[in-house]
């Protein structure tokens, strides 16, 4: 079983324990673990930060490469629900900025659009680690006015590569559809 405690709170009882022939007080082990659990949370650091640069290629093509460190599935889901929702607002925040920052290149017309993600990451991770975090990033595209909505007939993405880079780092080439191509994906 895995202890809660950290390596310096079990040394702190242990070390305690031996002043006491062995005893410890439930008084003094709060004591104990309630101090340093403050200064965990200090160290703990659950800022999420992102920035995002969107750049106009050709023929309506978009890249959006978004700087930040990106969580895994498995860590998001372990994160409480405040810390999720920092997490999924954060993201949000960053496309609104870059929406002011490029509002006069983005598209007028919301379109059919494919994903194409690049993901860097320190290690690799499964096919599946950045799935929400893509979900989040695909729900503030439509929100910047790339698609109608986030379904398989307005967006559709393609398969995500991955990159081992010590930068944290998701690129994303938006590209418009014409009806029939898009209708052929889904299928």
């Amino acid at each position: 079983m895995k202890s809660f405690l950290t390596r310096q709170q079990q040394s702190l009882l242990l070390k305690k324990a031996k002043q006491n022939n062995g005893t410890l007080k439930a008084k003094e082990y709060q004591e104990i673990v309630r101090e340093n659990s403050q200064t965990n949370k200090s160290v703990k650091n659950d800022d999420y930060s992102f920035s995002i640069v969107i750049n106009k290629k050709s023929d309506g093509v978009y890249q959006v490469d978004i700087q930040g460190k990106h969580l895994s599935t498995n860590s998001i889901n372990s994160l409480s629900f405040r810390q999720k929702l920092r997490y999924k607002s954060s993201i949000k925040n960053a496309f609104y900025e870059a929406f002011l920052k490029h509002k006069n290149i983005l598209p007028i017309t919301p379109q059919t659009i494919s994903l194409t993600p690049i993901i860097y990451n320190p290690r690799s991770r499964d096919d599946d680690g950045t799935s929400l975090t893509l979900k989040m990033i695909r729900d503030n595209i439509v929100l910047l006015g790339f698609a109608h909505d986030d379904n398989r007939e307005c967006l559709i993405q393609r398969e995500s590569q991955e990159v081992i880079s010590k930068e944290w780092k998701i690129s994303i080439e938006i590209k418009p559809l014409q009806k029939k191509e898009a209708y052929q994906n889904v299928a």
